[in-house]
């Protein structure tokens, strides 16, 4: 069964992510440099235009779930 990605999680970025949230920002390709082997932590967990997204506290940056990877 998935785990679902909460506050406090720690996760990866998957490669060919997107910014998300409701910023000019929403759909444009997050940089290569930031997905990979780092490690981000979950702040918050909130729905934008039907999509369930989460704040990673080192980015300030709103990324769908579907692009994460819970560690």
């Amino acid at each position: 069964m998935a785990k679902y990605i909460a506050p406090s999680d720690t996760v990866i970025i998957k490669p060919g992510a997107v910014y998300g949230g409701l910023a000019v920002s929403r759909g444009a390709g997050v940089p290569d440099y930031v997905t990979g082997l780092r490690r981000y932590t979950v702040e918050a967990v909130a729905v934008h235009k039907g999509v369930t997204e989460a704040l990673l506290a080192e980015l300030m940056s709103w990324i769908a779930v579907c692009y994460l990877t819970v560690i």
